[in-house]
């Protein structure tokens, strides 16, 4: 069966849907989870490669009594591919960002994040996160090994 990957390609009409849900069990700990799902039938050259996205996380508000305003966050994610992008990894097409290089049918598997957060709020005005994520069958191949990420974001209100 042909992957058609040109047909749509000019298109902007790509639809999904994304429920959010959000729960407090106390002033400092909140769950939440999110499901995501869009359409695969557009170009896998031009949109991100995960179809069905499922995460559910804590997050702590001021974990330390001496930085109230500090967080604490970890989360656990479930990305599949579907479709159009499924046939297209499985076959070795190269994505966006040339992640699927080397890969071949039959290596999918759905791709498992964790992550964890710290949110250090120096002030009202500045605040900066250090984040950590560890990726379970990087890019949807069960033979690829594990992916461990570092990063960190200065958010700046003025």
């Amino acid at each position: 069966e042909r992957i058609n990957t040109k047909e749509n390609k000019d298109r902007n009409d790509k639809k999904g849907v994304i429920v959010n849900l959000n729960y407090s069990l106390s002033r400092q700990v909140h769950l939440f989870a999110k499901f995501g799902q869009q359409d695969d039938n557009r170009d896998v050259r031009h949109y991100q490669d995960m179809d069905r996205s499922t995460v559910i996380g804590l997050l702590i508000d001021a974990p330390f009594k001496r930085r109230p305003l500090d967080a604490l966050g970890f989360a656990l994610e479930r990305g599949e591919l579907t479709g159009n992008h499924r046939k297209a990894h499985e076959r070795g097409y190269q994505s966006f960002f040339n992640r699927s290089s080397g890969i071949g049918s039959g290596n999918y598997k759905p791709e498992t994040v964790a992550e964890c957060f710290y949110r250090y709020q120096w002030d009202p005005h500045f605040q900066i996160s250090l984040d950590y994520q560890w990726i379970h069958h990087f890019n949807y191949d069960r033979n690829r090994a594990d992916a461990h990420f570092v990063g960190s974001r200065l958010h700046l209100d003025f």
